[in-house]
């Protein structure tokens, strides 16, 4: 082997050794990961309030979202009287309510600060109930507005019914 082969084979060894040597440390940069650790706190509650105004013989009720979260909201009217049971007609506002069973569902997602459109119970009194002494009991309940893969808000935990409602 002459001279000038032998050049050429060094110079093709140390071009191989500078390759090799630059390619271990791509090889580092396109491997190299780290792991995170950390925490973030999440608050979901659900706090309301109910508002309840007597007109008459009349109790006309709405519910505000002072929580958080969103939640879904569901009412109730019981009478207690001191005679007969008089009969309670409710009336639902812009039917933003939806009767199922004993309770009335609000068929909308009550967001924070957001409040019910009134929903009303009139006691249906005749001549022979006049007289007496009646009051309308209402019972709410409230819950954290929780949601499936489809965006529809899911049945809370101890509810027989949820209407049809899907996240804004």
């Amino acid at each position: 082997m002459n001279r000038k082969a032998m050049r050429i084979v060094l110079c093709i060894a140390v071009a191989f050794s500078l390759l090799a040597a630059s390619i271990e440390v791509a090889s580092a940069y396109f491997s190299d990961y780290r792991t995170g650790y950390g925490e973030v706190g999440v608050a979901l509650s659900c706090e309301t309030e109910i508002s309840e105004e007597i007109e008459g013989t009349d109790k006309i009720v709405s519910v505000v979202n002072t929580g958080s979260s969103n939640a879904v909201v569901r009412v109730s009217f019981l009478g207690a009287e001191d005679g007969d049971m008089p009969v309670i007609d409710v009336t639902a506002g812009e039917s933003d309510w939806e009767k199922h069973g004993e309770y009335y569902y609000y068929k909308k997602i009550l967001a924070p600060e957001e409040s019910t459109s009134d929903i009303r119970a009139e006691l249906a009194i005749d001549e022979e109930t006049a007289g007496d002494s009646f009051d309308i009991i209402v019972v709410y309940d409230s819950a954290v507005a929780a949601y499936d893969t489809h965006n529809k808000v899911l049945k809370p935990e101890n509810w027989d019914y949820i209407p049809d409602i899907r996240a804004r």
